[in-house]
């Protein structure tokens, strides 16, 4: 669901409260100096494009609902996702205790003998 002004605090309030949530980020690039322009937050029953572009200040808004809440985070190459986030003023590793599992990782440790960890390799493996 892209998150507009109308469905904002409908999305914010979906999430506050989760146990497990799964982030990704939409980045203008790879490079340290680019940043997130968009974050997606998925929960057991709804998946959240929150885009600053459309809702200015909403990143702010998703970092209150994410400091306060004690999450468990999935994400495909975390360590890229939480740098982004970082750019944008969201701050997931700071404040209570959170668990975050990064999908290529779990993966590796799985079976470390294949070529490619994209997010379409496993799922073409794994199902």
């Amino acid at each position: 669901m892209k998150v507009t002004q109308d469905n904002l605090e409908f999305a914010l309030s979906s999430i506050r409260g989760c146990g497990l949530l799964a982030i990704d980020t939409e980045t203008t690039g790879t490079a340290e100096t680019d940043k997130a322009f968009a974050v997606i937050v998925a929960t057991a029953h709804y998946v959240f494009y929150f885009d600053e572009r459309v809702v200015p200040n909403v990143f702010a808004r998703l970092n209150e609902i994410l400091m306060t809440t004690p999450s468990r985070y999935v994400m495909q190459n975390a360590k890229f996702d939480i740098r982004m986030l970082s750019t944008v003023g969201i701050n997931i590793l700071e404040g209570i205790r959170r668990e975050v599992y990064d999908i290529i990782s779990l993966a590796r440790l799985v079976r470390n003998d294949h070529m490619k960890y994209s997010l379409d390799a496993q799922a073409a493996r794994f199902g």
